[in-house]
């Protein structure tokens, strides 16, 4: 095992370690808020205790330096493998373009997350800079979203998001946002009659995303016509973003067109991004 759940009682005692590199199980019975017994702590330490993930010193518990060295030997080549080389988002120095199709909105929104993160991590500007029509992601794929943004902090970036329809969803949505420091802004703005398609701005690189119009038409209304979390039709918009959702994400080299985004946002924002 590298890492467990996150959600695990494992992954939160690891987790506590990061405070305070030797703890007892008392300590950790009682940072964990009682949530769970004291002989439940004493059997994951028991269980971390024999996968080599943390030693036992007299009463304390701290991780094993082993583990943690191999922990960081993986993580060095992991990042060697997928951030310098072309592998996972191709150079795009000849072609200019380059699109993947998605037939379920869910699946669309793990790449776009991934071609975003590869972007921020292997560029210079760590600045995201995005137009979003609608916030379908935060009402439905929290957990992947919030995993997103906790990777742009890590990274040392910043998002800066205009949102293009001040409904009950979109400001139901920003809540979202707030928790994960990104400024926000509504509509009208230099997008506000751009409503068919989401795009990203990150350096030089600009990232689109298009829904089919049937998918698209249907989340506009819905989003419309949602006056109140309690009248949110969950069925149907599972529905549009599990079943009948298609969509395309082009990530394009384009400076010229960067530069002007980016004077867009700069004004709007009241930020100098260029």
């Amino acid at each position: 095992m590298v890492l467990p759940n996150k959600h695990s009682l494992k992954a939160q005692i690891i987790s506590l370690f990061r405070r305070k590199p030797r703890l007892t199980a008392a300590d950790i019975h009682t940072s964990l808020k009682n949530e769970y017994t004291l002989q439940a702590v004493y059997k994951e330490l028991r269980s971390l205790l024999a996968e080599g993930i943390v030693q036992k010193i007299g009463t304390s518990w701290t991780l094993n330096a082993a583990w943690i060295v191999q922990l960081q030997a993986l993580s060095s080549q992991l990042s060697a493998t997928y951030f310098r080389t072309t592998d996972v988002v191709p150079s795009l120095s000849e072609r200019g373009k380059q699109s993947w199709s998605f037939k379920n909105l869910l699946d669309l929104d793990d790449y776009w997350g991934h071609i975003l993160l590869y972007l921020l991590r292997t560029g210079e500007t760590k600045t995201l800079l995005s137009w979003n029509p609608h916030l379908w992601f935060n009402v439905f794929h929290t957990e992947t979203e919030d995993r997103f943004f906790q990777s742009v902090r890590l990274l040392g970036g910043k998002a800066y998001t205009i949102i293009g329809s001040d409904c009950f969803l979109n400001r139901w949505a920003t809540a979202f946002l707030k928790k994960n420091n990104v400024t926000h802004s509504f509509a009208p703005g230099p997008f506000y009659d751009q409503m068919d398609f989401y795009f990203n701005v990150i350096g030089n690189y600009i990232v689109t995303v298009r829904l089919n119009k049937e998918t698209d038409k249907k989340l506009q209304v819905l989003f419309k016509a949602t006056k109140g979390i309690e009248n949110l039709d969950i069925a149907q918009f599972s529905d549009l973003l599990m079943k009948r959702g298609q969509g395309r994400i082009t990530l394009e080299l384009n400076p010229q067109k960067a530069v002007k985004l980016r004077k867009q946002f700069s004004a709007y924002f009241g930020e100098d991004f260029i």
